[in-house]
């Protein structure tokens, strides 16, 4: 336990100052203490007894709102008995009702006519953007047709490849032990060191605890510090040791690209390229085709690529309608 201290409280009633915490009453006007009362230290020397008699916070009467001692069964000012908050719930009331309250936001009055302005401006930006970023329709005419198609052809033949492995039905040529990886192998300790840190006391400070009678007591507090030491350590030291493996080198049969055969043409039938192939040693790869048209407007020409179906419903010369989006593109054709 640490050293008694007594405090000091002031009277709003009269205004005097620097009351000893002893006192339940003001000397100056009589008044008990009430609950606008704050204990303070005035002086950290003014050391008492440590026998002092009231240990627990003073309570107050919920009738009379007067201050007791802990130890009082009945109120001294009205003779109630003991109810109430102590001296801390008190403090604890007062704090909440001094905390500042967030100032209530008000929106500054609107200029007259400043709102119909604004509103109109933004009714236009709105109809520009809305009227620019319609699709429109333009007159256009179909001035060229072409179409395309591909057939790929594969063949299947030795190739020549490597690797770490020796496909099956694979012819291998040479094979050597060449490294694939890296490994980390520990290979010794390294004596190292290191800055530690650690706390350590570097004080003591004295703090009081007010006991809520008038008086308060004092404790210490430590108050630390750090510093740094030097530690030794073993580091594992590792190096690299090359993995080997075997690498390949071989022939193997398999289907590869060999050419493209090729048809193409304007406003006629499309067709596919006349397909001969060598009997167990060339195969199909994949077909390709493309049909486009070109029309054109007041604002030049617009190459469509489509699907044949839609490609043969038109003719060079027709007249079709073309709808056009904000940024150009064709997103409709119909014919006229």
């Amino acid at each position: 336990m640490g050293q008694m201290i007594e405090g000091r409280w002031d009277c709003s009633s009269c205004g005097r100052k620097m009351i000893p915490g002893r006192c339940k009453h003001c000397p100056g006007c009589g008044k008990g203490r009430g609950e606008d009362v704050t204990f303070y230290i005035a002086d950290p020397n003014d050391v008492v007894a440590s026998d002092v008699p009231e240990q627990g916070p003073d309570w107050m009467c919920e009738y009379c709102e007067s201050y007791n001692p802990d130890s009082a069964k009945f109120c001294a000012n009205c003779g109630a008995e003991r109810s109430g908050k102590t001296y801390f719930d008190v403090q604890k009331e007062q704090e909440a009702k001094q905390q500042p309250q967030p100032p209530v936001a008000r929106s500054a009055p609107a200029k007259k006519g400043g709102f119909l302005k604004w509103a109109l401006i933004a009714l236009a930006v709105l109809a520009a953007v809305f009227f620019l970023g319609r699709p429109h329709d333009s007159d256009a005419s179909v001035t060229a047709k072409s179409w395309q198609r591909q057939i790929a052809v594969e063949v299947y033949q030795w190739v020549k490849d490597s690797g770490w492995s020796l496909p099956d039905g694979a012819v291998m040529q040479s094979s050597s032990r060449e490294i694939r990886t890296y490994r980390d192998v520990f290979d010794h300790y390294e004596t190292r060191t290191r800055q530690v840190p650690e706390s350590y006391i570097t004080g003591y400070s004295t703090q009081y605890r007010d006991m809520g009678n008038g008086y308060f007591e004092s404790y210490q507090v430590p108050e630390y510090g750090t510093r740094y030491r030097t530690e030794e350590y073993q580091e594992k030291i590792y190096r690299q040791e090359p993995v080997y493996d075997t690498w390949y080198e071989y022939t193997e049969q398999r289907w590869t690209y060999d050419r493209t055969l090729t048809a193409s043409g304007a406003d006629d039938a499309p067709y596919w390229p006349e397909l001969t192939l060598i009997a167990e040693s060339e195969r199909e790869g994949g077909r390709d085709e493309e049909y486009r048209m070109v029309c054109t407007d007041k604002d030049g020409a617009h190459s469509l690529r489509m699907t044949q179906t839609e490609w043969e419903k038109y003719k060079v010369g027709d007249n079709v309608v073309l709808t056009i989006s904000a940024s150009g593109t064709v997103q409709e054709i119909k014919k006229k």
